[in-house]
């Protein structure tokens, strides 16, 4: 009895999350999701997957160069030459662009003060980000209001030539509504509260998703992050590991030298693989639970990436983009190594 009533309070939670399918989740429940949409999260959403650095910067040049009215692009880092001409050329155009940037990214010199500079001189309005937040990590664009880029990825050089980086081009005019009033709230330094079921928000509803996401994984996780430095995750894969998932994450070949070794260390104890990657920097955050639920966006497996700064992620069940994840981490993994 004890053991039916936790994989029922199990299985509320995923619905709650939106992590199973709405047939499921209506045999316990006469009632909506607890997001009070009734839509579930994890499904087909329209749009474009595109993975660095095997695809390049065009597909974001190309979006940038082909906008007809407005762009809102909120960035933690801009450098990359090819975007910021882009951007240049657009205004020109007469496209209403405005750009939201992180003042203090952590560990980047001068940051973005000098593209700032030379946004505001080529007339594009410009802000930083709201100080609300410990940071603002979200890496996306809104492009005519028909079109959402949700990324791991900085507009950044490495970002596109050295790193490993998921995005995804939504055409959900839901998902695109919703990233939209999130832009709008932060540039006018407003509260928002998010309802979309697809998109993964920090500091919102994040922690609750991927906790459900990893919680829902019977057979297999497959993760690339950059970071794993919160306790509750760390237990989450450890759970999985111990309900007989295989468990598989790659993260940057030196991560077990810092101040992350002591949570490594725990999840390799409890029966995670966990390997480094050198030959590209394993800057995405992603996971992919049974080769059929996927999520990728701007969220670190940290403590102040899910509590403290404006991320924003989304969850899907796209099946060109699980095979193209499947096949890069296949890569991936064969061309890592134990951390120790």
């Amino acid at each position: 009895m004890f053991r039916r009533h936790f994989r029922l309070g199990r299985l509320l939670l995923m619905c709650a999350v939106g992590i199973v399918s709405t047939s499921a989740c209506g045999s316990l429940s006469n009632g909506p999701t607890a997001n009070g949409t009734g839509r579930v999260v994890v499904e087909d959403v329209p749009g474009t997957f595109f993975i660095e650095p095997d695809d390049g910067v065009m597909p974001i040049v190309r979006a940038i160069d082909g906008a007809r009215r407005s762009i809102d692009m909120t960035m933690y880092l801009l450098t990359d030459r090819e975007v910021i001409s882009a951007l240049e050329r657009s205004t020109r155009r007469g496209v209403h662009i405005r750009v939201l940037l992180e003042e203090h990214p952590v560990g980047s010199g001068p940051g973005n003060r000098s593209i700032y500079r030379r946004l505001e001189q080529a007339g594009i309005a410009v802000k930083w980000s709201n100080p609300h937040f410990r940071l603002t990590h979200e890496k996306s664009l809104v492009i005519d209001d028909r079109e959402a880029f949700i990324m791991s990825l900085n507009l950044t050089y490495s970002a596109v030539t050295h790193n490993r980086e998921y995005g995804f081009i939504d055409t959900d005019s839901t998902d695109v509504q919703a990233d939209e009033a999130i832009f709008q709230a932060d540039w006018n330094r407003t509260g928002v509260v998010p309802v979309d079921p697809h998109l993964v928000v920090s500091p919102v509803n994040a922690r609750q998703r991927l906790l459900a996401l990893l919680d829902s994984a019977q057979h297999s996780l497959l993760l690339e992050q950059e970071e794993l430095e919160d306790r509750q995750i760390e237990q989450a894969l450890i759970a999985a590991a111990k309900r007989g998932a295989r468990v598989q994450l790659i993260l940057p070949a030196k991560a077990a030298q810092g101040p992350r070794a002591d949570g490594i260390r725990a999840v390799e104890q409890g029966g995670v693989e966990v390997r480094g990657l050198s030959v590209l920097y394993p800057h995405a955050k992603m996971v992919l639970a049974d080769s059929r639920m996927l999520f990728i966006g701007s969220e670190n497996f940290s403590t102040a990436s899910l509590d403290d700064e404006r991320e924003l992620g989304i969850l899907l069940a796209n099946p060109h983009a699980i095979q193209r994840v499947e096949q890069t981490f296949a890569r991936d993994w064969g061309a890592s190594r134990p951390l120790r």
